[in-house]
């Protein structure tokens, strides 16, 4: 797989998450992932039978890989919002005290994550078009993530909005004419990846040890 993808899905997950470095790891590390699969993926179907001979281009490849760099940190955003519906029972714990705890130990592993996922100086002056549009998505991104906790956690449907996959588009190393009548199946592409990632959330992450380990903190 390209960009040591296989790797990085080697690596996902594959034992409980109970302490706040990991939760943060474990964000960081799925969000270049739903990067990565989300741009290739669509990429490579946009494109049609013809990929290997623009995946083989050496400024094709320089593309790609600052393109999957930069949209981790919109990445980071909807997996955040999925961690949120990680499904747990803490005992005595009503649902709103459970969020509000859950969300702190979130919120907290999150900003971890962003500084791990923020782009280079070089990326940022890489972007397919141009600077500007990397920075205004890596800014967006930022407010976005301050934004998540302010409401209840939505569906899996929700967790990417018309305007988010939007602006996913925008970052895609095409032409704006493959894109800009297709970003309704670039917001489904995304959602079908993070039904994967919830799925791993709800059988790895311990949600109660993460709790205490948040309020030890």
């Amino acid at each position: 797989m390209l960009f040591g993808l296989g790797k990085l899905l080697r690596g996902r997950p594959g034992r409980t998450v109970a302490d706040a470095p990991a939760l943060a790891g474990v964000l960081a590390t799925r969000s270049r992932i739903l990067a990565e699969r989300a741009i290739t993926e669509y990429t490579r179907m946009r494109v049609g039978p013809s990929w290997p001979r623009l995946f083989a281009e050496a400024a094709f490849q320089e593309a790609l890989g600052c393109a999957c760099r930069s949209a981790a940190p919109l990445a980071l955003v909807w997996v955040v919002r999925v961690a949120r519906l990680a499904p747990a029972e803490i005992a005595g714990a009503g649902p709103v005290a459970h969020q509000d705890a859950w969300d702190r130990v979130v919120a907290s592993a999150a900003a971890r994550a962003a500084r791990d996922l923020a782009p280079g100086a070089h990326d940022e002056a890489a972007g397919t078009h141009g600077g500007q549009a990397v920075g205004q998505a890596t800014g967006r991104a930022a407010g976005l993530l301050e934004d998540a906790f302010a409401r209840p956690p939505a569906g899996l449907s929700e967790a990417v909005t018309p305007c988010e996959a939007a602006c996913f588009a925008l970052m895609l190393p095409l032409d704006r004419a493959f894109t800009d009548d297709d970003r309704e199946t670039i917001r489904n592409t995304l959602r079908l990846l993070l039904a994967e990632v919830h799925e791993d959330f709800a059988r790895h992450l311990d949600m109660g040890a993460l709790i205490e380990a948040g309020r030890r903190a």
